[in-house]
């Protein structure tokens, strides 16, 4: 699913992407091939070429936080196909306070496990089960629950 967007390009919105949809250029190795026809020609193709080439190496790779980086907040569902089964569910529980003794539990699911992780017990083991996934999915996480966690454990990269 992710290979089909073009969303994280530089410049191209929805509109952009549903008419390379249209033209027939469904995925990214489609657009390269398209070089000077349609709507993908000139100064545009040459734009955006480099980032398409870029796009296929970083997927390649493995490189998820790029794609979660450029992509738009409502279009990060979309490496979700190809993340599925290393995706790690996240919601947490505060005490109402925004500050550094605010979360109260981080729950976790992986997709078979669901954990609990509680403060004053073992909050702390929460940090490597989240490093150790390259998706994580909240609801209103990248407003609430991330942005406190990052805090929250502000010594580490998530």
């Amino acid at each position: 699913m992710l290979q089909q967007t073009f969303l994280h390009l530089p410049g191209v919105g929805e509109y952009s992407e549903r008419r390379f949809w249209r033209a027939g250029i469904r995925d990214w190795p489609v657009f390269l091939e398209a070089r000077g026809g349609g709507i993908v020609r000139g100064r545009r193709f040459d734009r955006l070429a480099p980032a398409v080439e870029e796009s296929i190496e970083r997927y390649t790779a493995g490189d998820w936080k790029h794609f979660e980086a450029c992509l738009p907040s409502a279009h990060k569902w979309r490496v979700l196909g190809d993340l599925a089964d290393r995706a790690l569910y996240v919601d947490i529980e505060t005490t109402g306070f925004v500050g550094p003794e605010a979360i109260t539990v981080i729950g976790t699911y992986d997709g078979r496990t669901a954990r609990a992780f509680v403060a004053e017990r073992d909050l702390e083991k929460a940090v490597e089960v989240i490093e150790a996934h390259p998706l994580i999915v909240t609801f209103n996480g990248a407003a609430f629950d991330m942005p406190l966690i990052r805090r929250h454990f502000r010594h580490h990269r998530f």
